[in-house]
């Protein structure tokens, strides 16, 4: 409509075209190119106007072409009015997709008001008549317009345009998009524009009736009925959030949303109650199933109308804020139900304000309704008598810094160190978590300090233990202002403090009460016995049993990426890594001032009385237990030399990376620090990127002195490169190895190495200090599917000689959203190879790994994908792994099922199966595309296959296994496989083999084995050891 509207401006050329960027070979692309004007039959008066739909086309056409001079109209529309047009304008396509869903029901106000209602009840229509992205209309309204609000923010070339507006006030619209892309309009055709105006879309012919019941939202298909006025209502409190963001951006008054405008077109939030009014909703209800045939006009006068005298409003003007508290224009109230942390039949309204004394934290207003909420009269005894618990409604402030980290990693010493500078205000108990005890919202919200008392410097800080209970908390509070200081400290130093600090089960023969404390009457602990336990590891025995927790229940296996992993899983992945500071305890025990100073520096917090209290003997007087390096248990014997060397090996790497990240020159790693200040693998606060210090010495090439006729291209701008960094490949071939394709790749411009090589050799430089690299791509990629043997698969092709095996399985592109050049640091050198050699890779990410295949040219790659028994796959799943919305328990990055925290049986497993087999919604533990197990299990494998492989002619480069066959002959699955490879493997032995399993049961991860003996197909502890249900297999096998 828009787009039409702007055809009657002067010299306009139209162009409606979107570009496919999902053609082969570019051909999409080109032939959009190719529909645009040409420039020598554009004049000085022509103005190109074009529409496209697909945000995401739009935003690559605009790299692609390096921020042209294009203004965007990014159009909006009342959420109610639109999904009840896309109810009855489109329709949901049946299986075949050549016509409509017969068997969906016929499109009436009432049945549109039950697809809402049950999606806010928590029970979604399946199928849904309604497209996506609007398959649940309540549940995605908060998602609706996030691919619009993406370009409409933080950019000066764009417009938010009303659609209302539009039909309102045409005339207006026209000149402000007019003097926005500074255009002439004086000689406008105002005629055709209003007969723009009155054609609706759709309509062909200028037919008035049909134009006014499109005005109306009057459809055929539901007999010309309108929307009930309960409908809206409903939709209304869903987008309401989303409202008040469009309404700001558009500059239009929608109802929905409660915001007016003053006569300064100042922007005020004003917090509306209804009160009842029985008249008004008996004959509101009395009118809800009738034909509304109102003309255009009517409709305007309605939706342009004061609000009802039954609406009590309280506005806060923005220009002139109350002193104590002002409704934050930037944010929105929401509100809490039916979810973890909510007690049934309660709901929590939580509205962001602002405090003008302490602009440091986030506060909120939270208000109480129903279940185990205070009476809605408050306590009148003051603060001292009633608290801050007797009232339905409170104000307080979010923690501005909360400290957390691995135990025994010094945050009881940090928060100490805070909680003595004057104006922080902490807790009484030091691990204040969220759902702690299982605790509710509410009683979290209670225990938050309220904001009258946070004043002037005043800064609260918190710690917390559960990191996945903080970004719970974040998400909940819509990203407080809050930053997260996480502790590390020098790994051999934190496990000896865990070693004689915690007990174990297991290890300590049942010997361990609740709070798992050592006890030195029942528990034995030396010196000796650490280092045997760290040896042991050391040597890949995997068989004793270890005293320690994860994420170091292997001492050494773990510690290459005990704190790397602890940073990237919970925080890169949940976009919070910029509001991450990593502190040394080492440091803050001998640079108290240094390491405090650079915290408050990150939150701009600028008093300085902490200095005069910060001193290194008041600091150690706070030194708690669990930093000691002697115990009373271990007979007060410091740890042996022998394993403080040995665990500082395992750590090396990680230490690097900590080196880097907090300044501290830790004595595991000596050199890091040297390399960093020299410029070498720098990295920042906010981003942890590969690096290694101990690897083999770069094999040398300069790519731009190649001729002509070499091979090579650029990636950049895109996904996995970095802004400001190029990366430059160039195709190489390994003489004697055709298993390969190589490549050299020379890094320029941001986050790339010098260009001049380290010269103090392998121990000092390691690998990484050159931009240029030359490396060799994977010959054999096990690229799926989860729980069909993959393990199993990469440990057989890992006894392969010359097999050359990953820093990890599944060394994936972009995993934990590493950039390509981290990636192709992670590849094997070209040097490192030898004619004999084969590179393995486990990553079962088909998506990555394809896309990996079109940034290299087609490498010389097979990919194998395992397959196996449906019902047994199945079955295996549901009890390898937990799902947050299935289980509502903690279901931690692993996603590992947990016999503690989960159920799992045959008959609870028989019940998912046959509820989706009849149509039932149930949610199901499964992840995508097992989430419908019965309905989608007619082309699990072979449609994936199809999509991935048959469809980018990659037949011949696959080789498809069944994980049976691999039990049962071993062998001939890798003759198989190197007869494909042509590689030889008369020397294979695999009776190791044959005796363990991988991946299994209780023993998960790629590298954890199960001896033959002790391994129970088909049963595991979290369902008891039962094994499936036989009437559950018989219904999977007729779903496969």
């Amino acid at each position: 409509y828009i787009y039409q509207l702007l055809s009657s401006f002067p010299g306009v050329t139209l162009h409606n075209a979107c570009p496919d960027f999902d053609a082969k070979k570019g051909a999409g692309i080109w032939k959009y190119l190719e529909s645009l004007p040409r420039m020598d039959q554009t004049v000085s008066e022509s103005l190109i106007v074009s529409q496209c739909q697909d945000v995401s086309s739009v935003m690559k056409l605009r790299a692609m072409f390096r921020e042209p001079s294009t203004h965007y109209l990014v159009v909006y529309r009342n959420y109610p009015d639109l999904l009840w047009t896309l109810f009855n304008v489109n329709c949901k396509r049946s299986n075949d997709k050549s016509s409509c869903d017969a068997s969906l029901p016929k499109k009436t106000p009432e049945y549109f008001h039950k697809i809402v209602e049950s999606d806010i009840n928590g029970h979604p229509i399946d199928p849904s008549p309604l497209s996506k992205p609007f398959e649940q209309p309540c549940q995605h309204a908060s998602k609706a317009f996030a691919e619009l609000f993406s370009i409409s923010t933080g950019n000066n070339r764009t417009m938010a345009v009303a659609i209302e507006q539009a039909e309102s006030a045409p005339i207006q619209l026209v000149h402000r998009i007019a003097r926005f892309v500074r255009w002439d309009i004086r000689n406008i055709d105002l005629k055709k524009m209003f007969l723009i105006g009155n054609i609706a879309p759709g309509i062909s012919e200028l037919d008035q009736q049909q134009v006014d019941l499109y005005n109306q939202k009057l459809f055929a298909s539901s007999e010309y009925r309108s929307m009930l006025n309960s409908t809206r209502d409903l939709l209304d409190k869903c987008w309401r959030s989303e409202c008040v963001r469009i309404s700001q951006l558009t500059k239009y008054d929608y109802v929905a949303c409660s915001i007016n405008r003053n006569s300064k077109n100042e922007l005020s939030i004003t917090q509306t109650t209804r009160k009842k009014s029985p008249s008004k909703d008996k004959t509101r209800h009395s009118k809800d199933n009738t034909d509304n045939m109102n003309s255009k006009t009517a409709l305007k006068t309605t939706i342009k109308s004061t609000p009802s005298p039954t609406l009590q409003s309280t506005t806060y003007n923005n220009t002139n804020p109350p002193q104590s508290v002002t409704v934050d224009n930037t944010s929105e109230s929401w509100v809490l139900a039916n979810e973890r942390g909510v007690m049934r039949s309660q709901s929590l309204t939580i509205t962001k304000i602002i405090n003008h004394a302490n602009p440091l934290h986030s506060c909120y207003m939270i208000k109480c309704t129903g279940n185990q909420c205070p009476s809605e009269t408050p306590c009148k005894g003051g603060s001292r008598k009633c608290g801050v618990g007797n009232s339905p409604v409170i104000k307080v402030c979010y923690p501005a810094i909360i400290v957390t980290g691995l135990a025994y990693s010094g945050v009881t010493l940090m928060q100490d160190v805070l909680r003595n500078i004057p104006g922080v205000i902490s807790f009484p108990e030091r691990d204040n978590c969220p759902m702690n005890r299982r605790r509710p919202h509410w009683m979290y919200f209670n225990s938050l300090p309220p904001m009258e008392n946070v004043k002037g410097t005043s800064i609260i800080v918190d710690s917390c233990s559960d990191v996945n209970a903080l970004l719970e908390m974040r998400r909940v509070l819509r990203d407080p202002i809050t930053t997260y200081i996480v502790t590390i400290r020098n790994y051999a130093d934190m496990l000896w403090s865990m070693f004689n600090t915690q007990c174990k089960s297991d290890f300590d023969g049942g010997v361990c009460g609740s709070s798992h404390q050592i006890d030195p009457l029942k528990h034995n602990r030396t010196a000796q016995l650490f280092d045997e336990l760290v040896t042991s590891d050391k040597h890949n025995d995997h068989d004793r049993i270890q005293p320690f927790y994860p994420p170091v229940a292997q001492p050494c296996g773990h510690a290459g990426g005990v704190y790397k992993e602890y940073l990237k899983y919970p925080f890169e992945r949940s976009g919070v890594l910029s509001h991450v500071v990593v502190v040394s305890i080492e440091q803050l025990i001998q640079s108290p001032i240094e390491a405090v100073s650079r915290i408050f520096r990150r939150i701009q917090y600028t008093e300085t009385a902490y200095l005069d209290i910060l001193n290194t003997s008041i600091i150690h007087s706070w030194k708690s237990d669990d930093l000691q390096e002697d115990y009373n248990i271990s007979n007060h014997q410091p740890m042996l030399d022998r394993t403080r060397h040995i665990l500082d090996e395992c750590w090396h790497d990680d230490c690097a990376k900590m080196v880097a990240l907090t300044g501290f020159n830790y004595s595991a790693c000596p050199h890091a620090l040297a390399l960093l200040k020299h410029g070498i693998n720098r990295l920042t606060e906010s981003s942890v990127a590969s690096f290694s210090v101990l690897k083999a010495v770069e094999l040398e090439m300069d790519i731009t002195n190649k001729t002509a006729e070499v091979d090579f291209w650029d990636l950049t701008t895109q996904k996995g490169i970095i802004r400001g960094q190029s990366l430059r490949i160039m195709k190489t071939t390994y003489p004697g190895n055709t298993l390969h394709s190589c490549y050299a790749i020379k890094c320029s411009g941001k986050h790339c190495p010098i260009d001049e090589p380290c010269k103090g050799g392998v121990n000092v430089c390691g690998r990484g200090e050159s931009s240029l690299i030359n490396v060799c791509y994977p010959a054999v990629i096990i690229t799926g599917l989860p729980k069909c043997g993959t393990s199993a698969m990469y440990d057989l092709l890992s006894r392969f000689p010359g097999a050359v095996l990953m820093q990890e399985k599944e060394n994936c592109p972009s995993v934990r959203r590493r950039p390509h050049w981290v990636y192709f640091n992670s590849l094997p050198r070209m040097e490192s190879l030898n004619p004999n050699s084969v590179i393995i890779d486990g990553c079962i990410d088909v998506g990555v790994n394809l896309k990996m295949r079109t940034l290299l040219h087609n490498p010389h790659v097979q990919y194998i994908v395992m397959i196996r028994n449906y019902a047994d796959m199945l079955w295996s799943s549901y009890n390898f792994w937990c799902k947050r919305e299935y289980d509502k328990a903690p279901c931690d990055y692993s996603k590992w099922a947990d016999p503690v925290h989960h159920i799992r049986s045959p008959e609870l497993f028989h019940e998912l199966i046959e509820a989706d087999r009849n149509g039932t919604y149930m949610v199901q533990p499964f992840y995508k595309p097992m989430d419908r197990p019965c309905v989608y299990a007619g082309g699990y494998y072979s449609e994936y296959l199809q999509l991935h492989f048959i469809n980018n002619h990659l037949l011949n480069r696959t080789i498809v296994i069944a994980s049976e066959e691999l039990d049962s002959n071993p062998l001939k699955v890798a003759q198989r496989v190197a007869s494909v490879l042509q590689h030889n493997i008369s020397q294979l032995d695999v009776s190791q083999f044959t005796k363990i399993r991988v991946n299994s049961q209780e023993n998960k991860g790629g590298t954890q084995f199960v001896s033959i003996d002790k391994y129970k197909p088909g049963l595991y502890n979290v369902s008891k050891y039962r094994p499936m249900l036989p009437e559950t297999r018989r219904m999977l096998d007729k779903c496969w």
